[in-house]
C-alpha cells in the first residue's frame, strides 16, 4: 500500500509542477482528488513515506483552493480584510 500510495504521490507532484504552467492551472483541480486517494491509501500501510509524499504534494493546490474561496466577488481583483476585533 505504502509503495502504490508514494506512486499516486509521485503522479500528482509531476501533475502540480506541470499545472504551475499559465493556461495549465485547471491541472491543480485533478491534483486534489488524486492527492486525497494517495493519502487514503497512506493511512492504511505501516509506513509513512507514501502518506507523508500525498501531504506535501497536496498542500499546494489546496491552499490556492482556499485562498479563492476567501475572494471578495463585489469587487474583481481585490481581497476581503477583516476590521480589527471582528472575529
Amino acid at each position: 500500500m505504502n509503495l502504490i500510495s508514494a506512486l499516486i504521490g509521485i503522479v500528482a507532484l509531476v501533475a502540480a509542477l506541470v499545472g504551475f504552467i499559465p493556461f495549465l492551472g485547471w491541472l491543480n483541480w485533478f491534483v486534489i482528488p488524486v492527492v486525497a486517494i494517495g493519502l487514503v491509501l497512506g493511512l492504511f500501510s505501516d509506513k509513512t513515506t507514501g502518506r507523508n509524499i500525498n501531504l506535501a504534494v497536496g498542500k499546494r493546490p489546496w491552499d490556492m483552493f482556499l485562498f479563492r474561496s476567501r475572494r471578495n466577488t463585489s469587487s474583481p481583483g481585490s481581497i476581503r480584510q477583516e476590521r480589527p476585533g471582528s472575529a
